[in-house]
């Protein structure tokens, strides 16, 4: 039953006069609250206006039930200052892509020459990323997927004595999620390679930041932040695991690793892959960034074509790039294919076959190992920093110890690399000298 009302007029209780600065002081915080609430609902219909204009502008779609949690509710229902930074950093992309196609004003030979093949390359990464897409399958996904990546080619520069052929190129793309979450991962692939008169410089690289808009620096799950503390700016590295400049961080990487001396020796060209870091953590981090989910979102897209749209995205389509090489490919000798076709390996119309590094590492990760895949034979390094050991015991006539050493000839790599060690990490600005001159190059030019 409700409490019968009371009331204190007429009764015998003294009537309590009302304190002025007290009744202040309540009006004071029934005013903040007030006010308070009027921010709450400002900010309240700001959110949901940002958000929903993104919704309808780039299509977003809903984060399917099962792929939810606590972390993901947060990230899809942030603030209206989020999806604002958002959905503004998008339209800005729009507006230099177009300023790009309407760029046709230059004049020199050369550039127009470069301009061409700029172009050229753009079309051919558009066209073999659709294709991707048609490949993998989706399910009527393609179309979210491709409205939601953007892609560019800077940086493209021709041989010196072949101006026909590719020299340097930068393949950079920007995959938004394509699902109501606030974020993004920017790949980027280099390639190089340049024959000179006694050497060849090769180096290739893909690097990804995570990108975020809600919070300042505007970069990077708690990894990455680390990883710029480890890594910082202002030093050159070797190689570098992150690039402090650009908050970049390697997922691959292949290229010559320089020999320890270059007096009186031929050049061999050893390469020194680095998948060190493209391993099933480091996949399942980028998947989440994007999905939101580590482990439901495999059923959407499993991890092997996962890899493959991030490679993709950025000019390597099927584990090759569009123009230039990887380094090392394995190609089974023609003496085997009878015995594959007779094991079921492959299909007798699917000779030859080739495995590039790349393609082994992301199949290893993801649990995609085909037959094939189990006779892959990896690059081998010491056979050829035995070639260079053999020409260096060649240059330097016969003695004792180096007839000794001539038994296991990689060796001399080892040793002749320890004595001149002590010059892999230094501050920039410092010279290294002709010995050195090729890993400076490649790293002052392609990696800052």
């Amino acid at each position: 039953p409700r409490a019968p009302f009371v009331s204190h007029f007429g009764t015998s209780q003294p009537h309590k006069k009302k304190d002025p600065i007290e009744s202040d002081k309540q009006r004071e915080k029934e005013e903040d609250m007030t006010d308070a609430t009027t921010i709450g609902d400002q900010d309240e219909e700001e959110r949901l206006d940002w958000r929903q204009r993104c919704i309808e502008q780039f299509k977003l779609k809903p984060i399917p039930e099962e792929w939810m949690h606590y972390e993901l509710e947060g990230v899809t229902h942030s603030d209206g200052a989020t999806w604002k930074q958002y959905f503004e950093f998008r339209m800005e992309l729009e507006m230099q892509k177009n300023e790009d196609q309407d760029a046709e004003d230059i004049d020199e030979e050369e550039g127009i020459l470069l301009q061409e093949k700029e172009e050229d390359m753009k079309a051919k990464l558009k066209r073999r990323f659709e294709q991707a897409l048609e490949d993998l399958e989706l399910d009527g996904d393609d179309d979210h997927w491709s409205n939601n990546v953007r892609q560019e080619i800077t940086n493209i520069t021709m041989q010196e004595e072949n101006p026909k052929e590719m020299c340097s190129i930068v393949y950079k793309s920007i995959l938004f999620s394509p699902y109501v979450i606030p974020r993004a991962i920017q790949m980027k692939h280099r390639y190089h390679r340049q024959p000179k008169e006694d050497f060849e410089e090769f180096y290739t690289s893909w690097y990804f930041k995570l990108i975020r808009f809600d919070e300042t620096p505007y970069y990077g799950d708690d990894l990455q932040l680390k990883l710029a503390t480890q890594w910082p700016e202002g030093w050159t590295f070797q190689n570098p695991k992150f690039l402090a400049d650009s908050k970049e961080e390697l997922l691959a990487a292949n290229g010559y690793s320089d020999p320890p001396t270059l007096t009186d020796v031929e050049w061999v060209g050893v390469e020194e892959a680095d998948v060190s870091n493209m391993t099933p953590t480091t996949i399942r981090r980028m998947r989440e960034w994007l999905f939101g989910n580590r482990k439901t979102s495999v059923k959407v897209m499993n991890d092997f074509d996962f890899i493959k749209l991030l490679l993709a995205s950025c000019g390597c389509p099927d584990f090759f790039t569009l123009r230039g090489d990887l380094g090392y490919v394995w190609k089974p000798a023609s003496s085997r294919s009878n015995a594959f076709v007779a094991q079921g390996v492959i299909k007798e119309e699917e000779w030859p076959v080739q495995v590039s590094w790349l393609e082994y590492q992301a199949r290893l990760i993801s649990g995609a190992m085909r037959p094939l895949d189990y006779y892959y034979e990896p690059y081998d390094v010491v056979e050829a920093k035995a070639q260079w050991g053999r020409l260096f015991l060649k240059s330097r006539g016969s003695e004792d110890e180096e007839d000794d050493m001539g038994q296991a000839p990689w060796l001399l790599w080892e040793r002749e690399e320890r004595n001149s060690s002590g010059m892999s990490i230094r501050m920039e600005g410092e010279t290294g000298g002709s010995l050195y001159a090729s890993m400076e190059f490649k790293k002052h030019a392609f990696i800052s």
